[in-house]
């Protein structure tokens, strides 16, 4: 199976180890690089052997966004966007707002939001979460407040018809910094680890998250 048959079978499973740098306000631009291994079909090199085979794959986010695209190819979008039937924009960005909203959005080439990935299709899944149980850390001064905290985090994913589908977890640090000038965050999803059903094969999955963004809107 080539890469790109491959990748549409698996949908967005992707998902698992992405980075983030903070090149829009409001946002953290994500950067994926993930892993995935999946149980394929035996094959049968002689008459009496069989060989059982896993497919390990790496995923770009350019993969991601054109596999996102058609998800939402009838979807109407602000900004003259109408649909995306031959993926995004050129330049276009996968975002988060900050950890604890969970949903993900693509960016055109400016920054403008073109797509909230979560709200936009009711069967279509992609957010993080984390459990209520948490412990945190921190100072507050005149000036400046943080607060850092330790939760289980939650990555999720279910395709539109509830063929392809992961969920993940791992210990993750969130870290709020409260200025005069504004808010920031940083959070790190490491250990990642779960299983998921994709392309009609079994999978599991493994890798870290990480994001950082300023002047974030609570």
């Amino acid at each position: 199976m080539n890469k790109y048959k491959l990748l549409v079978a698996v949908a967005v499973a992707g998902l698992f180890g992405l980075s983030a740098r903070a090149s829009i306000p409001g946002y953290e631009s994500v950067n994926i690089k993930c892993i995935i291994l999946m149980q394929t079909n035996d094959t049968y090199p002689k008459a009496t052997t069989t060989k059982f085979n896993v497919t390990k794959m790496k995923v770009t986010n350019k993969d991601i966004l054109n596999l996102i695209a058609p998800e939402f190819a009838t979807n109407a979008f602000s900004i003259g966007y109408t649909n995306f039937p031959s993926g995004f924009p050129v330049g276009s960005k996968l975002a988060v707002n900050y950890f604890s909203n969970g949903e993900f959005y693509v960016l055109d080439k400016a920054g403008n939001v073109i797509l909230d990935v979560y709200t936009e299709n009711d069967d279509f899944y992609l957010y993080l979460d984390y459990n209520d149980n948490y412990v945190y850390t921190g100072s507050d001064t005149a000036s400046k407040e943080t607060e850092n905290y330790t939760y289980v985090g939650e990555f999720y994913y279910v395709d539109g018809t509830d063929a392809n589908h992961f969920d993940v977890y791992g210990l993750t640090t969130v870290k709020d910094t409260i200025k005069a000038s504004g808010e920031s965050e940083s959070f790190k999803m490491t250990g990642l680890a779960g299983n998921g059903h994709l392309g009609g094969y079994d999978a599991v999955v493994s890798g870290t998250v990480k994001g950082s963004g300023k002047n974030i809107d609570k």
